[in-house]
């Protein structure tokens, strides 16, 4: 139970982070740069005050409606199992 645990929970934290810098290398896209995306951080050329700010913020923003989606769904408790308490997960590493 406990290996189980850990496996879900490492693959649930690297599935946050992987979509944290997949908003920002999207919004890079989006506002015309072209990012490289590397193994925890997107690298980006310099594109001028608005289009950081935008990119900067779009994983941020990202992981606070992941966490947000995630803890109404845990709130909802209709599933049974780890549901509540992956929900619960995804809500902390999110925020």
């Amino acid at each position: 139970m406990a290996f189980a645990a850990t496996c879900l929970y490492t693959a649930a934290f690297l599935a946050t982070v992987l979509l944290h810098e997949l908003a920002h290398a999207l919004t890079a896209l989006a506002v015309g740069v072209h990012p490289t995306l590397f193994n925890s951080h997107v690298d980006a050329p310099p594109a001028g005050p608005r289009p950081e700010i935008l990119i900067a913020l779009a994983g941020p923003v990202f992981s606070l409606a992941q966490g947000v989606a995630a803890l109404v769904l845990a709130a909802r408790g209709r599933s049974t199992g780890p549901g509540p308490y992956l929900g619960c997960f995804w809500g902390y590493s999110a925020l």
